[in-house]
């Protein structure tokens, strides 16, 4: 008799943390994932992380839909084990057609078709108690499946606009010196028209964050194009948002209040996003510098004062850049970082107003 209770006090209890997990989840009850969500995340993450080093892209795409897929199997798994363990627990509640006490497998066979199916009644429920849990177990099936189908859609159309998200991001300049230009060559023509591009890429960062409140499985959707990876495009935006603070003469400087918006979408977004899933084996980031500037045209600030206002985004951008290796890419990819000469150092090139003396 105690075997029996305790076995259904633990069904119970298993059943009633599968969907406090799965209301958490995919209903959105509180922010981020449910805790057995958490840990299968968790674990999904630390296991792709020699993918991701490798820079493996076709296969860090594919644990992450194992990883995503691996929370529903979770789910399944849990539902089916709390009504079998319940269904062990029913003494004499479960019979055979012959009226016999079925035995622990046909229970644990009994509960899986009861979860997932209408039953083929081979067995059955015997008194009143037994037969609304099995009604219950086929409802929580439903339940379950529903909920799990509608989470990912709503996840997979979420994933499409954040690859969408990162694109237009792109689209401002696929280096930070290359925004820079953007903005100094659009001085003249289009004065207004950086600061409203900016805005628009300042609201798209905000809603990709507000995204991943309630589908943190979002970064488990990789992709392999560097312009559609939301860390790249926001990394190479706070680099030139440094350029256009620090770098650039302070008499020529783009108008601030659109610069601070964005840094603090920027800044929410770290907060949410960078202590989970960014790579803190990743090599520091490369420096910035201001050469490419000064080649433009473009007037810059003194170099003691740029590597010192450097120096103090320092861990910022150690972030940034962890979150773009575990994407699987490079910052020093981009034409920025891959020239060697563009490095900063405080005497390694002649000050621009020294060259026009």
């Amino acid at each position: 008799m105690l075997v029996s209770v305790l076995a259904v006090s633990a069904g119970f209890a298993l059943l009633v943390l599968v969907f406090v997990d799965l209301a958490w989840t995919t209903l959105g009850v509180s922010h981020g994932a449910g805790p057995l969500t958490s840990v299968v995340l968790r674990a999904g993450w630390r296991a792709g992380g020699p993918l991701r080093r490798r820079r493996s892209h076709g296969a860090i795409a594919v644990a992450g839909i194992v990883t995503v897929l691996a929370t529903l199997a979770v789910w399944v798994v849990m539902l089916w084990a709390a009504w079998a363990s319940m269904f062990l627990g029913a003494g004499g509640g479960i019979v055979d057609r012959a009226g016999a006490n079925a035995g622990a497998w046909d229970r644990i066979y009994f509960a899986g078709y009861s979860v997932f199916t209408l039953g083929n009644g081979e067995f059955q429920p015997e008194g009143p108690a037994w037969q609304m849990a099995t009604v219950t177990a086929a409802l929580s099936g439903l339940t379950l499946i529903s909920l799990a189908i509608a989470y990912l859609v709503l996840v997979t159309s979420a994933a499409a606009e954040r690859h969408s998200t990162a694109a237009t991001l792109s689209l401002l300049g696929p280096t930070p010196t290359d925004i820079v230009k953007r903005w100094w060559s659009s001085r003249d023509h289009d004065p207004i028209g950086f600061d409203r591009d900016l805005a628009d890429c300042t609201t798209r960062i905000v809603e990709l964050t507000h995204r991943h409140l309630p589908y943190p499985v979002l970064h488990f959707f990789h992709t392999n194009h560097r312009r559609a990876s939301p860390p790249v495009a926001i990394a190479t935006l706070d680099d030139a948002l440094t350029l256009l603070s620090h770098g650039v003469a302070p008499e020529a400087r783009q108008t601030p209040s659109t610069l601070l918006n964005a840094r603090a979408a920027i800044d929410d977004y770290l907060a949410l996003v960078g202590s989970h899933y960014s790579d803190s084996t990743a090599n520091p980031p490369p420096p910035l510098s201001l050469a490419p500037l000064d080649e433009a045209g473009i007037p810059t600030a003194p170099e003691d004062e740029f590597n010192r206002e450097l120096f103090t985004l320092t861990s910022r951008r150690e972030t940034l850049h962890g979150l773009v290796a575990a994407e699987g890419f490079n910052r020093a990819d981009d034409t920025d970082h891959a020239d060697r000469t563009h490095f900063t150092t405080t005497a390694s090139r002649p000050r621009r107003a020294d060259q026009e003396r």
